[in-house]
């Protein structure tokens, strides 16, 4: 099935299969032959997959994505929603998946190809659902002269299961526009439930009250920001590390194998009198007759080794530049601007670009159902050190808000901060608690 694709996708295409192959790992980067490892001149095919066989692909980014993903999510978001929606903190996809679950999701395709794409919907039942694409599904989109988002072209080809078993791919493709001020959306091919290329009519997608919604429900989610054009891919520098790792590594197990394969020479005789065993013994040889070892002194070697030591090094400066502090720390997911001045994405960038981006989704939600979005609040948690407090670090600060050394308010975040207090519990309902539950250790009675 055609479905017709922006430009700016074409541009990115490229670079989204380098990370997935990457990701994917050794047997995958192998698989695309001399794409990642070129065949050098003159090497039979033979020589060429031992070369590409002895060759060692470093699984950096991979790790490099585990490691980002558990630091961002260890600690669960702080989410405020209104009634309506609170069925979507234990299931806010059709395959069950948590909202945290889907932020970690969303942290890791960012990661991966610095986009990704929710659909704000309703299933079957008319129960509010999210949906997300990755960047390679998100084919096609325009916006009008209000930078408000027009059309979206979403490819949700999947892997489907004949009457007989067999499996088979089903072309299908969602499309949402914009038309005289109404959302509408179509659907193409097999998911319409007619054969691939044919499009079901138009339908108008409406809020609670039978009214139109005059937006789509669909949110990009980028590395910088909120916008439809994609942004940098964050580790695509690392991913090319890894390669240029790989193919520094198919020469230096090349030069290994062959300084460790002396091969033995004779000359001044006869093939058929040459001795046709090499080991431990004595070669009687013919008056004249010489015999030697042809061995490779590696002296190119050492440069190897070092260039691999540079790009390692090279790879963990790529890495480390993500974690590097931005001005917007102090920022919630709620009060985050669509576009940052910054144009190089780091951690806590990607972290509150993904929380905004969820929170958005669920307030689109919440317009389609008539509930309040303005109750709709997501806060990721981007201070990633160990802030655990023991028992003497809270009573010390409690104390010093007791000795008014310390605003009650401060007291609160850093008793948050501190694992003592639930991520998602805001200081008025925390003051709130408390009227009602024993006070806290050490504080006045």
């Amino acid at each position: 099935m055609d479905i017709a694709k922006h430009p700016l996708y074409s541009d990115f295409t490229d670079r989204w299969r380098v990370m997935r192959d990457v990701v994917e790992g050794e047997d995958q980067v192998k698989e695309r032959g001399d794409e990642y490892l070129p065949k050098p001149d003159g090497m039979s095919d033979p020589a060429f997959t031992a070369y590409k066989k002895r060759a060692e692909f470093p699984d950096i980014v991979a790790s490099t994505i585990r490691g980002m993903v558990g630091l961002m999510t260890e600690q669960d978001l702080a989410i405020e929603l209104p009634k309506a929606l609170e069925g979507l903190r234990e299931k806010a996809t059709k395959s069950g998946v948590t909202l945290n679950g889907l932020y970690r999701r969303i942290i890791r395709e960012v990661l991966i190809a610095g986009r990704f794409g929710l659909l704000s919907d309703l299933d079957s039942e008319g129960n509010p659902i999210l949906s997300g694409y990755v960047a390679e599904a998100v084919m096609n989109w325009d916006v009008d002269a209000d930078e408000n988002l027009s059309l979206v072209s979403l490819n949700e080809t999947e892997q489907r299961r004949s009457d007989d078993n067999v499996w088979g791919e089903h072309g299908a493709c969602r499309e949402l526009s914009i038309v005289d001020g109404v959302a509408m959306y179509s659907l193409i091919g097999s998911i319409a439930g007619r054969s691939d290329g044919d499009e079901s009519e138009l339908v108008p997608l409406s809020k609670k009250g039978n009214r139109p919604l005059d937006f789509l429900p669909f949110v990009f989610i980028d590395t910088n920001d909120l916008t439809p054009e994609p942004d940098e891919v964050p580790l695509y520098g690392l991913a090319r590390c890894a390669i240029a790792l790989y193919q520094l590594s198919a020469d230096y197990r090349k030069t290994l194998f062959q300084t460790s394969q002396p091969q033995a020479w004779i000359s001044g005789i006869s093939p058929d009198d040459a001795p046709k065993v090499v080991g431990a013994g004595v070669w009687v040889l013919p008056q004249n007759a010489q015999a030697g070892y042809l061995e490779f002194a590696g002296a190119g070697a050492g440069a190897q080794r070092q260039a691999m030591t540079d790009k390692r090094l090279e790879a963990v400066q790529l890495g480390a530049k993500l974690f590097e502090s931005t001005n917007n720390s102090a920022e919630s997911g709620e009060a985050l601007k669509t576009r940052f001045v910054s144009e190089t994405a780091t951690l806590k960038i990607i972290a509150k670009t993904a929380a905004s981006g969820l929170e958005k989704a669920l307030k689109n939600l919440a317009v389609w159902l008539g509930a309040n979005p303005d109750e709709v609040v997501v806060r990721p948690h981007t201070d990633w050190a160990d802030h655990s407090l023991d028992p003497n670090g809270i009573n010390s600060l409690v104390n010093s808000w007791q000795s008014a050394a310390l605003p009650k308010e401060d007291m609160f975040l850093k008793l948050q901060q501190g694992g003592i207090i639930r991520p998602e519990l805001t200081f008025e309902e925390y003051e709130g608690a408390l009227d009602q539950e024993p006070p806290l250790i050490g504080e006045a009675q």
